[in-house]
């Protein structure tokens, strides 16, 4: 309640005060749902925790959210190095992963986020075998989905064909912008997908 108060009161600062509020898990599978009929599993790795949203025709049938995320990665990596928090996600952001720092932090990182995976994969197949279906696609969105080798992480670990969200294909934008909006795309669905409500 205290964040969507600030919420309101920021928006009425900005003279739009009647703008809609939703769950992030409406917004990201805007985004990121794929065809009529599929049932997609969405994976945020969010900065305090990873969320698993199942959804069919858009519509939300299961959310499953675990206290790891990049922070905690940064935390560990942090202790790894014997520096700052601040210094450890400067070195998950210039990554040099030839160097031994880089390989370090690779390898702190995906220790970090071992267990949550773990957890996803159980809570997927317990969904699956409870329903007796199969997931159609299984796709990964969130600022730690753009860490180096960690679209290979996960489908490791999960044991599943994985894809990296890509929201841009929903809306226009300059071809010279390709490979940067490929980048950052997994990072902004989220926000990408409250966007594109006004549009439905």
């Amino acid at each position: 309640n205290d964040i969507l108060n600030r919420l309101q009161n920021l928006m009425k600062s900005t003279n739009m005060p009647d703008q809609p509020t939703e769950i992030e898990c409406f917004s990201i599978l805007r985004a990121l749902d794929g065809a009529e009929g599929v049932r997609v599993a969405v994976i945020d790795l969010g900065g305090s925790a990873t969320k698993l949203y199942i959804s069919r025709n858009g519509l939300l049938e299961k959310i499953h959210r675990i206290r790891v995320g990049g922070a905690a990665a940064t935390q560990q990596i942090a202790e790894e190095l014997s520096c700052t928090f601040a210094e450890a996600e400067l070195q998950k952001r210039s990554l040099d992963s030839d160097s031994d720092i880089g390989q370090r932090v690779i390898r702190t990182h995906k220790q970090a986020f071992r267990r949550a995976l773990i957890e996803v994969k159980q809570v997927l197949e317990e969904y699956e075998t409870s329903h007796q279906l199969q997931i159609d696609r299984l796709v990964i969105a969130g600022g730690s989905a753009t860490f180096t080798g960690m679209p290979q992480f996960v489908a490791e670990v999960i044991g599943r064909e994985i894809t990296v969200g890509a929201p841009f294909t929903k809306v226009g934008y300059p071809a010279f912008m390709e490979d940067v909006v490929t980048e950052i795309g997994p990072s902004f669905a989220v926000a990408l997908g409250a966007a594109l409500r006004s549009f439905e």
